[in-house]
């Protein structure tokens, strides 16, 4: 809400908050968009949340199947029940099931249902996932140094996930090292994979599966259900205004104050509140309005308030060098 409009600059203050909001609004999207091109959905704020809402539930669900097996009768065990115990650990386990899940299968378009990700892929893609974890596991007891100069080079070079898992796989085979864990072919990866995705799907009822054609030929699908993909873009829309574009104010911004320690400097409801000191919760700037920190805020408006200007000469070296 606009305070003080004397300020000849006050409507083009005014003007550059509604354009922060477009461009934060742009930018999640946008983020959220090209994450979902690169199959990496699941680290985005929107997906972050959907597998943060799914793995609880999951993870629960394999130890109930896992424990239900074990108490059954005598006599063959499945083989599901071998790979989850050969890998030894079922809270990695259903996060990395779930990620590649979502990676795969969600999507936030708005043609309705989600992708139409074939279950046989999706399963040995995530299993796949599953597999590589446990051969890294097996490359850090083994190969500890050469790990950690490789994850350096990943980070300083800054590769997506599959170019990473590419060299990853070529280091192997450069150090001799085995890639496939004895009894993890794609057989039985794919029973593993329909295990733990009827688990998922009974747990938590966020995806379905379908059938569709191709010719007369039928292909079994997955997807996201439609109500929850339409939970999600509503969530979405909810949260696009919270990572707001900050950009520089051409009127002095509202001075803070004790009682005044979120939503000051700026203006207008268009920008996300600010808060005086950053990512601080409530409680504690309640405790803060209650104290006295003249001593503090006293300096903070006075920096604020100092005006700023374009460097001229360094625009010119950003233009060249772009």
């Amino acid at each position: 809400m606009v305070t003080d409009t004397s300020h000849p600059m006050m409507a083009e203050q005014i003007a550059l908050e509604a354009e922060m909001r477009d461009v934060t609004r742009a930018r999640y999207f946008s983020n959220h968009e090209k994450a979902e091109e690169r199959d990496e959905f699941s680290d985005t704020h929107a997906g972050r949340n959907v597998l943060g809402f799914a793995l609880e539930a999951f993870t629960q669900g394999i130890h109930e199947w896992v424990e239900e097996k074990k108490a059954g009768k005598a006599g063959r065990r499945p083989r599901a029940l071998k790979l989850i115990e050969d890998f030894d650990d079922i809270d990695t386990m259903a996060f990395i099931f779930t990620k590649w899940l979502i990676n795969t299968t969600l999507t936030t378009s708005k043609s309705g249902k989600g992708k139409a990700a074939r279950k046989t892929r999706v399963v040995l893609s995530a299993t796949q996932a599953i597999h590589d974890e446990l051969r890294m596991r097996y490359f850090a007891e083994n190969r500890k140094a050469l790990l950690k100069k490789i994850v350096q080079d990943f980070q300083r070079r800054e590769l997506p996930r599959r170019r990473r898992r590419d060299l990853m796989i070529k280091q192997f085979h450069t150090q001799q090292l085995e890639w496939t864990a004895e009894g993890w072919g794609q057989k039985e990866r794919l029973n593993l994979g329909l295990v733990l995705l009827e688990i998922f799907i009974k747990k938590t009822g966020m995806v379905e599966e379908f059938v569709t054609y191709d010719g007369p030929r039928s292909i079994d699908c997955l997807a996201f259900t439609e109500e929850m993909v339409s939970n999600l873009t509503e969530r979405m829309e909810r949260a696009a205004n919270l990572f707001t574009v900050f950009y520089p104010m051409v009127v002095p911004p509202k001075p803070w104050t004790n009682s005044r320690l979120i939503g000051g400097a700026y203006y207008t409801e268009n920008v996300q509140p600010y808060r005086f000191v950053k990512d601080a919760k409530h409680n504690y700037l309640s405790e803060l309005e209650n104290s006295d920190i003249d001593a503090i805020l006293g300096p903070v408006n006075a920096m604020q308030n100092t005006g700023w200007r374009v460097n001229s000469v360094m625009v010119e070296v950003l233009d060249a060098v772009f």
